[in-house]
């Protein structure tokens, strides 16, 4: 029942509810309130509380009583609940957001228990490709992230930096292939550059 917020999910298009017990599914007016992303947290005053996004949605002939059994079986109409509105949809895609928060949806809502998320799978390769290869850079010249150009940087900064820093030119040169290769398969599954830079890996 408790969850995190997952990765790349908006959370500045849904209401958050703050309360002192585990909240529940209910009905308002024919509708069902759906709480999602159930998340425990302890106050200043050491006592415990939970906060929550709901799903306003339809009924969906799923069992209300067990949660995690109602999650699993409504996941089609929580998907569509957290997709947001077009406006919202359509904000994201101007931030360059909205693929990331899909697929966060579509993975906090599988189809079926086990499934596996193949464009979020895709998604941290790529960005594990990226960091690899500025991990080799930082460490053939023993520098540390926070001596990288100001975050996001393009591949331009970064080889400017590399320049200046004396980088070997083998390794520079690998590292042209995988910037270009990234760019591409960022492309190709709809992501973009300035994603790389959000929660980066270890």
């Amino acid at each position: 029942m408790l969850t995190n917020i997952p990765n790349g999910f908006q959370t500045r298009y849904f209401r958050e509810t703050e309360g002192d017990t585990l909240p529940t599914i209910t009905t308002n007016n024919g509708w069902l309130l759906v709480p999602c992303f159930i998340r425990q947290f302890t106050r200043d005053d050491g006592t415990t509380g939970y906060k929550w996004f709901y799903a306003i949605i339809p009924p969906t002939g799923a069992d209300t009583s067990d949660y995690d059994n109602f999650i699993a079986k409504s996941w089609s109409f929580l998907r569509k609940y957290f997709y947001s509105t077009p406006d919202a949809q359509s904000e994201m895609r101007d931030d360059s957001t909205w693929e990331a928060h899909r697929q966060a949806v579509r993975s906090a809502f599988p189809k079926y228990a086990g499934e596996v998320n193949a464009a979020i799978v895709r998604y941290g390769d790529i960005k594990d490709e990226f960091w690899d290869k500025i991990g080799e850079i930082l460490a053939s010249v023993e520098k540390k992230r926070a001596a990288l150009p100001a975050m996001p940087f393009d591949d331009r900064a970064m080889f400017e930096w590399a320049e200046q820093n004396s980088v070997p030119e083998a390794l520079v040169k690998s590292a042209e292939e995988v910037f270009v290769r990234v760019a591409i398969n960022l492309g190709v599954i709809k992501r973009n550059w300035n994603e790389l830079f959000i929660d980066i890996p270890e």
